[in-house]
């Protein structure tokens, strides 16, 4: 079982650095979801739905495994979250945030 933080944000472009992009300052999302199966992250309101160039920052408390829009993860396929990092995604694709702890 996996205790996991995330922010939403979106990117900003940072001024007078060219076309360097920083994250913005706007939390869209944020919560805290426990993970016991593959299931959708999840804040207060339910699964969180994510549009192509938010920033999804996470933290677990165990190694995870990510995918967004309809391809769910597994425990050995999708995005490898390390346990205890900090982790800063880009997000690819829209939907929902698939998660479950990897094998």
């Amino acid at each position: 079982m996996a205790t996991v933080d995330f922010t939403v944000t979106k990117y900003a472009k940072s001024r007078g650095a060219g076309a360097a992009a920083i994250r913005s300052s706007e939390v869209r999302l944020s919560g805290q979801d426990t993970i016991t199966t593959v299931q959708n992250l999840e804040d207060a309101s339910g699964d969180i739905t994510l549009a192509v160039g938010d920033v999804l920052a996470i933290h677990s408390t165990a190694a995870l495994r990510i995918s967004f829009g309809s391809v769910a993860a597994t425990g050995t396929t999708g995005h490898y979250i390390p346990a205890t990092t900090l982790v800063e995604i880009e997000v690819a694709d829209s939907g929902n945030v698939s998660a479950i702890e990897a094998s």
